[in-house]
């Protein structure tokens, strides 16, 4: 990445990076990196918790810092795990797309 940064190079970071697929499904494995992450920084790891802390997300926050470079610092580590898992793709809508995600398989 910093090689590519540096050198000003023109392709596109995901090529650049030699990632395979598309950049739409490139996206949703970044989305559910960050999606583990958050999952770690709650009290409990379990997929009923995850969806929870991304609906209370979504209603109360999402909206006011969708436009922010980053997420604000008063964050929970959850909250800036889950920003950022929004920007890369939307989040999932059911407690087994949450379950398969931290089973490790596709959302």
């Amino acid at each position: 990445f910093i090689k590519w940064l540096r050198d000003g190079d023109e392709r596109p970071l995901q090529s650049a990076l030699r990632l395979r697929g598309t950049p739409r499904r490139n996206a949703v494995a970044l989305r559910d990196v960050a999606l583990i992450r958050a999952s770690a920084a709650l009290p409990d790891q379990r997929a009923c918790t995850l969806h929870l802390a991304a609906l209370a997300y979504l209603e109360r926050k999402a909206a006011a810092w969708q436009h922010l470079a980053e997420a604000p610092s008063h964050a929970t580590e959850a909250e800036r795990h889950l920003w950022q898992a929004a920007r890369l793709a939307d989040l999932p809508e059911s407690h087994d797309q949450f379950s398969r995600i931290l089973a490790g398989r596709r959302g």
